[in-house]
């Protein structure tokens, strides 16, 4: 019994490491030949329990959890990313498309948009159904980027 006593906690713990989120921590990449690079991420205030399933194109998805990118080498040209959050959420589906050129960097957010309100004493966070999807610049994809594990 004392055995089976040990046993159990290690088996938890082991099993707790599996359901961890999240892969490498960002890191910086160059464009493959010919392709421009594409780092969609997240990073809401919020977290939520929904996730957007994103489409690149659609060709290529994949879930993108709060706090998470992908870095996506794509053909130039205008594409279009999709997140879509599923129908329990209730939130908005958005997309944007976008015109990449071949040895460029490019950073897309998608978001959904989140609130504050005080209930009593307390401060409540939210989501809306506000989403959107959208290409930013550099410096503004930077604020977030450096926070966020890889989901590819």
């Amino acid at each position: 019994m004392r055995k089976l006593l040990l046993l159990v906690p290690t088996l938890l713990l082991a099993l707790s490491g599996c359901a961890t989120q999240g892969g490498a921590a960002f890191s910086e990449a160059s464009a493959q030949t010919g392709k421009a690079l594409v780092y969609v991420f997240r990073n809401d205030s919020v977290s939520g329990e929904f996730t957007p399933m994103v489409t690149v194109s659609g060709a290529r998805s994949f879930d993108l959890p709060n706090h998470s990118y992908a870095a996506l080498n794509v053909a130039p040209g205008t594409q279009r990313i999709d997140a879509e959050w599923g129908k329990r959420s209730q939130l908005t589906p958005n997309s944007t498309s976008a015109t990449f050129e071949a040895g460029r960097t490019y950073y897309v957010r998608v978001s959904s948009g989140t609130h504050d309100g005080a209930v009593g004493s307390a401060v409540v966070f939210y989501m809306s159904d506000k989403t959107s999807v959208r290409v930013v610049e550099r410096d503004e994809a930077m604020k977030s980027l450096p926070k966020t594990k890889s989901v590819l």
